[in-house]
This record gives structure tokens, C-alpha cells and sequence, in this order.
């Protein structure tokens, strides 16, 4: 569960892995997936410039992806998900989906200015509102 320091509150989450699933590894598994869902190659650079850090920052997170087994390298510079890390960031996409027909059909908040409320909102969703 969920502490005021913003751990994840997806207990199923926390449970399988070996490292914190916090806003920012869950960011990574996102971004790493909407990169190669393109067809595109997930790079230090190519990761960088969509999360919005520099190189060494995305070098560093993959090493503790890639330990935590979320990651794997696939060639010289290159990383894929795993299929454990496939099961995350899918989980990551979901909850962002279902914050922004929440907030569009309840709330009324119009779809142009959705996304970077469901942006924040996805890491903070326990998995009890998710379920229902």
C-alpha cells in the first residue's frame, strides 16, 4: 500500500519485484514500451528525450531495470522489455486509460485537457479502485 512518501500502491506489484515500482520506473516501463510498440529501438538517447532526463540518468534506471529483470538488452545501446516488464507498463497504460474516461465521462473534464492529470494520477491509483 501506499505511504506519504509516494511508494506504489499496487500490492500485487510490489509483491514480484525486487525494486520499488515508483512513478519513475513505471514512467520508464512506459516509455520503453510505447518506444518498441512503434517498432522503434528503446536507446539511452531515444529514452532520454521522452522522459525528459539526460543519458547518464536513463543508464543508470536500466541497470536497475535490467536487475530487477524488467529489462533485457537486446543489442549494443538497445533494451526491450520483459515479459514481466510487458506485465507492468500494460498495467501502467491501463490505469492511465481508465483515469482519462474517468475524468472525461464523470468529471467532465474535455479530452484535450485530460492527459497530464491521468499522467499524475496513474501512480496513485490503488489497485481496489482499479478492480471495481
Amino acid at each position: 500500500m501506499a505511504t506519504a512518501t509516494g511508494t506504489t500502491l499496487h500490492e500485487r506489484s510490489a509483491d514480484c519485484c525486487s525494486i520499488e515500482l515508483s512513478a519513475a520506473v513505471e514512467d520508464y516501463l512506459k516509455e520503453i514500451f510505447a518506444i518498441t510498440s512503434l517498432g522503434d529501438s528503446a536507446t539511452t538517447s531515444v529514452i532520454a528525450e521522452r522522459v525528459g532526463v539526460r543519458p547518464p540518468t536513463v543508464t543508470a534506471m536500466l541497470r536497475r531495470l535490467r536487475q530487477a529483470g524488467l529489462v533485457e538488452q537486446v543489442a549494443w545501446g538497445r533494451v526491450a522489455l520483459t515479459s514481466h516488464g510487458k506485465e507492468h507498463a500494460c498495467g501502467v497504460i491501463r490505469r492511465h486509460r481508465l483515469l482519462e474516461t474517468f475524468l472525461h465521462r464523470v468529471l467532465g473534464v474535455p479530452w484535450d485537457q485530460i492527459h497530464d492529470d491521468a499522467e499524475v494520477l496513474e501512480h496513485h491509483q490503488s489497485d481496489r479502485l482499479e478492480d471495481l
